[in-house]
């Protein structure tokens, strides 16, 4: 992930500054501001001066170009051992290799190579579409996914800002939750990002985790509706549906249910735990 520093030549540094994961775009009112890039994970978390690293788009790339490539790597070793597979007796799948081993040259490598490109090319889509974007700035938090719509988060309404797992977690004085994202930004990031906007950051991570409960069907104590809800989403998260899942999510809220998950395993509070 990469962080980027983006200060206006017309608002003091101390009062306006974005920090940026994963993307290389300024806010707006910013497009004429002076810019500095540091790698997340080195430096001063990532308040550092000067550029190091290649940006946000050498890691893009490198995902573009490596997840095909290995793609074709694994179709042309598939192609390569077909022969030698086939001919052990002991070996599993002897079916499917016998047949890759019947397909003449050169149509054989070239099918194999084209159906991994095309693998890794599913691959970079996937892991573009699922990229957590989080923007901070003195006065609020944006979070931002390329299949789903942007949300803001305020900086009054935040009163402990910590990861759980690999989420993100933004919660709010009465112990509700403004925003669970779960991500592969790194938590030494986030932290110099919130830090540096007035974010009470907790590294103790959150104050109310000995609240949660297992949830199993038809559990006594929730809210009218809520199982049903998280039976919905159990089956969401058996099948990696992230935009189902994330819509359930926003409905258990709505009735007062905060929900993190372990295994798609889900447990549940109350989201005003007094």
């Amino acid at each position: 992930m990469w962080v980027r520093h983006a200060q206006s030549g017309h608002i003091p540094n101390s009062s306006r500054k974005i920090v940026d994961f994963g993307r290389q775009r300024a806010a707006a009112g910013l497009c004429q501001a002076r810019r500095r890039r540091v790698r997340a994970g080195r430096g001063r978390g990532g308040a550092g001066r000067g550029d190091r690293g290649a940006g946000a788009g050498g890691e893009r790339a490198l995902i573009a170009l490596g997840f095909p490539v290995l793609g074709a790597a694994v179709g042309w070793g598939l192609i390569a051992m077909a022969d030698w597979v086939a001919g052990l007796d002991w070996a599993p799948f002897q079916g499917p290799f016998k047949l890759i081993a019947k397909i003449p040259e050169p149509w054989a490598t070239g099918g194999a190579v084209a159906l991994g490109l095309v693998g890794g090319v599913l691959l970079v889509l996937t892991a573009i579409g699922e990229r957590l974007t989080v923007t901070v700035r003195h006065d609020a938090a944006l979070l931002e996914r390329p299949d789903a719509a942007a949300r803001t988060v305020a900086r009054r309404d935040v009163a402990a800002v910590f990861t759980d797992g690999k989420a993100l977690v933004l919660q709010g004085a009465d112990g509700a939750e403004h925003a669970r994202e779960v991500s592969d930004l790194r938590r030494t990031d986030l932290r110099a990002a919130f830090t540096a906007h007035g974010f009470p950051w907790r590294e103790d991570g959150d104050p109310y985790a000995d609240r949660f409960r297992l949830w199993v069907p038809d559990l006594a104590g929730l809210p009218e509706g809520a199982n049903a809800l998280l039976a919905a989403r159990a089956k969401a998260l058996q099948k990696s549906d992230a935009a189902e899942s994330a819509l359930l999510l926003a409905e258990l809220h709505r009735l007062g249910v905060v929900v993190r998950v372990e295994k798609k395993r889900q447990y549940w509070r109350p989201a005003s735990p007094s």
